[in-house]
């Protein structure tokens, strides 16, 4: 009978999930500063800094970072609808520290006016205002993404709403830095 010692609980053993978490959440932040400095030279790296750079500039929640400059500017020397398709994804990757972050059920960021109204537009629209919400340019699309995770909006739909928006959201961009390659 030796496998059925029961494990002791602890009075922490609800909170660990949201523990984990936050830490995940303050390590990509912590990667994403210390990152910042090199962003301007993985522009050289083409695609694959493309996707670090776009996925980095998104992982940070709530912080503004550059990354849609260094796509406008990338989208001059490399094929735009690839270079969109590929910062999409990579800017859709780093979107889920806000959905997770969400997932972690803060307080202080669900007492926010901003939350609220993302939280309320996206129980009445779902996906499709997740959509909106990210093929525009929009400072508050990580106050939109924690309101997704908070009212559990599966992965999958984020995801596929966001993923879409972001890569028509930077192609375009990609598009936008070819035609002004000649000014």
């Amino acid at each position: 009978m030796k496998g059925n010692k029961k494990k002791k609980s602890s009075p922490l053993d609800p909170y660990v999930p949201h523990i984990q978490m936050l830490l995940l959440i303050a390590a990509l932040w912590l990667a994403t500063n210390a990152l910042m400095p090199y962003v301007l030279q993985m522009r050289e790296l083409g695609y694959v800094g493309a996707f670090f750079i776009s996925l980095v500039s998104s992982a940070s929640v709530i912080l503004p970072t550059p990354g849609f400059v260094s796509i406008f500017e990338m989208g001059k020397y490399l094929d735009p609808l690839l270079l969109g398709i590929i910062a999409g994804i990579g800017s859709t990757i780093g979107e889920l520290t806000a959905y997770y972050a969400g997932k972690t059920e803060q307080k202080k960021l669900r007492e926010s006016r901003v939350y609220k109204e993302n939280e309320k537009v996206l129980r009445k629209w779902g996906p499709a205002a997740m959509f909106v919400l990210a093929v525009v340019p929009n400072p508050v699309l990580d106050f939109a993404g924690i309101a997704a995770g908070a009212i559990d909006m599966p992965v999958w739909q984020f995801l596929l709403s966001v993923g879409a928006a972001k890569i028509i959201k930077y192609t375009l961009l990609a598009y936008t830095g070819i035609w002004t390659r000649h000014f």
